[in-house]
């Protein structure tokens, strides 16, 4: 739940039972202004690792290729 910024719609997520997919949580952590290249590698990286979903493992994989 990191990948959220604001304090208030973490809240407003968790209150209101609002399931976030991998894959909306791996966007959330590539469009993050507010951390370093390298948190975000590590924090995609932690998605990539955790995730049953093949294609976005593989999609992580390869923006962390192009962007490296």
């Amino acid at each position: 739940m990191e990948a959220i910024i604001s304090k208030d719609y973490r809240k407003f997520i968790e209150d209101n039972d609002i399931y976030l997919s991998d894959w909306d949580k791996a966007t959330l952590v590539y469009n993050r202004h507010d951390i370093s290249y390298s948190e975000k590698v590590q924090a995609l990286c932690e998605i990539k690792d955790s995730t049953d979903d093949e294609q976005l493992r593989g999609q992580i994989e390869e923006r962390l290729e192009r962007d490296s």
